[in-house]
């Protein structure tokens, strides 16, 4: 790969949100390359575990790319311009976020737990984001879900299949996972993993919740199947 198309790697859903909460608090429509702005969010992003360090080079996601990349995203936010041919994830994530406090509040969660992600193996940050808050929380999320001693019951507290009735004997009740109900947003290093916090769920169900919306906790846990 050559220096040029490192320097064109793709952005992520993480790096859209970030920028996107600097466009919203700042308000400008354009930036300077010295602007605490552009200073901020190139550390952020640079900071960000997600692309391997092995392809990036001197310069990538820098205060001058930032600056036109705020630019465009306020063109964008502000005016609903239509910027460039490859800004489909810039739209759709104005899309998931039609809440802009949510977009908020999930940038600064992103923000606060870069550091904590540095502690995280590189391999729950791989994988292209199922979480509509990004591939960092989604990585923290399923962290903590490993590593968590929660018991696991006999059966998906969504669906309420028991393995051992439905799959031949020796499956027993491996097929079971933990989903932490922490909401992405809410997400840090201090987030329980204790019974409370952890639902004993099968994959299908499992899949289910890392993509529904609003955030099932035990409050909710009634409205994600019709007939409970």
């Amino acid at each position: 790969m050559s220096a040029a198309e490192m320097c064109r790697i793709p952005w992520v859903r993480d790096e859209v949100i970030l920028a996107y909460a600097v466009v919203l608090r700042s308000e400008k429509k354009c930036f300077t390359e010295d602007a605490a702005e552009c200073q901020d969010l190139s550390k952020n992003l640079n900071l960000l575990p997600i692309i391997p360090f092995e392809k990036r080079v001197p310069g990538f996601r820098n205060a001058a790319g930032m600056r036109r990349q705020l630019g465009k995203l306020a063109s964008i936010l502000h005016d609903g311009k239509i910027i460039g041919s490859n800004n489909n994830l810039f739209w759709t994530v104005l899309d998931d976020f039609a809440d802009r406090i949510n977009l908020l509040s999930v940038a600064d969660a992103i923000s606060q737990n870069i550091n904590f992600a540095t502690s995280i193996p590189h391999k729950y940050f791989q994988n292209s984001a199922v979480f509509k808050e990004g591939i960092l929380l989604e990585g923290i999320h399923c962290y903590l879900e490993s590593k968590s001693n929660a018991e696991l019951e006999d059966h998906c507290e969504i669906c309420g299949m028991f393995p051992e009735t439905v799959y031949a004997s020796g499956i027993s009740f491996t097929i079971l996972e933990k989903h932490c109900l922490t909401p992405p947003e809410l997400l840090s290093k201090k987030t329980p993993l204790n019974k409370k916090n952890m639902l004993t769920v099968c994959p299908t169900c499992h899949k289910v919740l890392h993509g529904y919306r609003p955030w099932i906790t035990q409050s909710n846990l009634s409205t994600v199947l019709q007939w409970k």
